[in-house]
C-alpha cells in the first residue's frame, strides 16, 4: 500500500534519476499530483507527471488524476498494476482473480475473462486439470513487451501460456 487512506494525493519524485547519476546526488524535491480520489491507492505505474496510472482499494482505475472509462471492478479491490514497457498496454490484478486490461495507455479498461490455470502441470510441462483462478492476486510485472507475470499468495505465479491440448 502506498499511503494511509487519509492521504489523497500522489507524490512523484522529480529528481529520481539523480539517485543513479552520482553517489552525492539526492532526490530531495517531491511534487504533489492530484489523484482525483479519496480511496486508498494500492498500486501505481508512473512514467511522468503527464502519464501515470493507478488502482484503488475499491477497484477503480485512474489515469492522470481522472477515473478511466470502464475502469471499475464493482468494488473488488485492485492490488497490482503494471504498464507494458512501451506504456501502451496495462494490466491490473485484484481480489478473486480479477484482471483488468487497457490497450490505450490506461485511457479505457475492460475486465478479462476469468483466468484458467493448470495447477497440476508437471515439470515436463504436461498439463493437469484446468481450474479458474480465484486467488487474490497481489502483483503484476512485465517480463517483456508481450508477457506479464501475476502473483498471488502464498507462492503462486501466473503467466500466459498456450492452451493445452
Amino acid at each position: 500500500m502506498l499511503a494511509p487512506a487519509h492521504i489523497r494525493r500522489l507524490f512523484a519524485a522529480v529528481a529520481l534519476a539523480a539517485m543513479t547519476i552520482g553517489s552525492d546526488a539526492r532526490a530531495a524535491t517531491w511534487t504533489t499530483l492530484p489523484s482525483g480520489t479519496t480511496e486508498t491507492i494500492n498500486a501505481i505505474d508512473y512514467r511522468s507527471s503527464s502519464q501515470y496510472v493507478y488502482a484503488t482499494n475499491l477497484g477503480k482505475l485512474f489515469r492522470n488524476g481522472t477515473q478511466a472509462a470502464g475502469a471499475t471492478t464493482g468494488g473488488s479491490p485492485l492490488n497490482g498494476l503494471a504498464m507494458s514497457p512501451d506504456g501502451t498496454i496495462g494490466i491490473a490484478v485484484g481480489t478473486n482473480g480479477k484482471i483488468m486490461r487497457s490497450t490505450d495507455s490506461g485511457a479505457t479498461w475492460a475486465a478479462l475473462s476469468p483466468v484458467t490455470s493448470y495447477p497440476d502441470t508437471d515439470c515436463a510441462g504436461t498439463p493437469g486439470r484446468a481450474s479458474t483462478v480465484t486467488e487474490d492476486m497481489t502483483g503484476i510485472s512485465w517480463a517483456n513487451t508481450t508477457t506479464a507475470y501475476a502473483t498471488a499468495p502464498p507462492a503462486l505465479v501466473f503467466h500466459p501460456s498456450p492452451t493445452p491440448r
